[in-house]
């Protein structure tokens, strides 16, 4: 090999170890930063509003009906033949898997004591559900997500007064709260309420399902402390203060100025300690308010996989920056002190010991793979997957991934290279590696049909779905 080719191969085994370290830094310093939402939909809500535009005088008759036989909660069923038309039922929902075990939480013995304290804790409204005669009804959407998954960790209902003049959503859902007074953290139920006036709604093509507003939502934030675990806990009205970094809410209570940072836990069970915060998202559409609870998430924690791979990671990283230091030390040296018309000498650094620790340290992690049988590849790729249909993501963290992927193919390339007695710069299937790990998306696409496609994406929903109910907290 020619003097130049040399030292243009040592370079580029430089620029390797360079890029490894790199990938290796980010690795261990890489979080969960990635944002996944999720969401339940009221699609009965849609219809109800356009019914109220079109047909008000028919709504009107509706809770007058209801008020003359003393139902105070509606139930509406979607009919399933028109998209526009919905029933109502006085007992229960009989629609979407009919009278469920979940649906106690709907019930008027459960629902109106709960509504109540909200309301009463809001301190400005004068709203009385149980009050003879009825002057407001509770409905609820037979079609609501959350119902149907019998999710109850979260709750959505709606009240409206008999002259169809107001229409209010409450939407709670059981969360964590740190106490900024006493240091400490407690299950609590946090509800939005918001309100619009039903004269507002209108049709437009370029609204949210056909239906648009005039103004925005007026919200009212509330807490109560050690719900559900608690009888008739009381809702604190609070002043909302925007959502933290950490995507967690900034709650104070306006009764004693103290702060609540607020989120909803999603944890992971396999045994680690790590978890996604998410918190429910508004967007001063009452349309969008009203007919769906768009969840948003971002997970903060590492587990107990994480911070083992983020210390075998740091201590490669700092044999392998220390080699590379001596090696540039080494470099600079001798092009210092050397004779003119001599060339300076740089070390060929990844052939020697930086290449036993790429070995070693793929032995580790297929070590480790084995011990937890390849649960944070599983984890990895669900993550991936959740993420490319919004849903909201779990706890592998992608950096770290890449960087252990990136040795493991490394190894796996030297060691065909070796058999085949093929020469290879390791710099040809890093930058290989790195291509096809930033446009992995792009491959799959390619990769697969349609029809594929829609059955994957079945699956993910299905399995996000039945994971959402066996995990729930409450």
């Amino acid at each position: 090999m020619s003097p130049t080719g040399r030292t243009l191969l040592i370079l580029s085994s430089v620029a390797s170890v360079l890029v490894i370290t790199l990938v290796d830094i980010a690795g261990g310093l890489a979080h969960n930063s990635k944002i996944g939402t999720n969401q339940y939909n009221a699609p009965t809500v849609p219809r109800y509003l356009k019914m109220h535009i079109s047909n008000r005088s028919r709504q009107l008759q509706e809770v007058a009906t209801a008020a003359a036989a003393n139902h105070r909660i509606l139930y509406i069923e979607p009919s399933s033949s028109d998209q526009l038309e919905y029933a109502i039922a006085y007992t229960n929902c009989t629609s979407h898997g009919g009278d469920l075990d979940s649906d106690i939480i709907y019930t008027d013995g459960y629902m109106l004591p709960l509504l109540q304290r909200i309301l009463d804790g809001m301190g400005s409204s004068s709203i009385n559900l149980v009050a003879t005669p009825l002057t407001h009804v509770v409905w609820i959407d037979c079609g609501y997500d959350g119902r149907r998954f019998q999710d109850t960790s979260t709750f959505k209902a709606y009240v409206v007064d008999i002259h169809m003049t107001q229409m209010t959503s409450f939407a709670l859902v059981t969360m964590n709260a740190w106490r900024s007074r006493v240091n400490m953290e407690v299950q609590v139920g946090a509800v939005i309420v918001s309100t619009a006036n039903l004269s507002q709604f209108a049709l437009g093509s370029n609204g949210k399902y056909g239906v648009v507003y005039a103004g925005t939502s007026k919200y009212h934030t509330l807490v109560a402390i050690d719900f559900p675990y608690e009888h008739d806990t009381p809702f604190h009205d609070t002043i909302a203060d925007g959502v933290l970094p950490t995507n967690q809410y900034q709650w104070r209570l306006k009764s004693t100025n103290e702060s609540l940072a607020i989120n909803g836990y999603s944890g992971n069970q396999d045994d680690q300690g790590s978890f996604v915060r998410y918190v429910l998202g508004m967007s001063g559409d009452p349309v969008r308010d009203f007919a769906e609870e768009f969840f948003s998430s971002l997970g903060h924690s590492k587990d107990s996989w994480a911070w083992v791979q983020g210390l075998v990671i740091a201590f490669v990283c700092v044999r392998t920056w220390f080699r590379l230091a001596v090696a540039v030390n080494v470099a600079f040296v001798t092009w210092l002190g050397r004779p003119l018309g001599d060339r300076w000498w740089l070390p060929d650094v990844f052939a020697g010991r930086v290449r036993h620790l790429v070995v070693a340290r793929a032995v580790l992690i297929l070590v480790t793979f084995a011990i937890n049988h390849f649960w944070s590849l599983h984890e990895w790729m669900f993550t991936k997957a959740f993420a490319r249909y919004k849903l909201t993501p779990m706890f592998s963290l992608g950096d770290g991934v890449r960087s252990d992927f990136l040795v493991l193919f490394l190894t796996w390339t030297e060691v065909v290279a070796s058999l085949l007695n093929v020469p290879m710069a390791p710099i040809v299937p890093i930058v290989v590696y790195l291509v096809c790990y930033e446009y992995s998306q792009v491959l799959v696409a390619a990769l697969v049909s349609t029809s594929m496609e829609h059955a994957v994406r079945a699956v993910i929903n299905d399995m996000y779905i039945r994971n959402l109910v066996n995990f729930s907290p409450t």
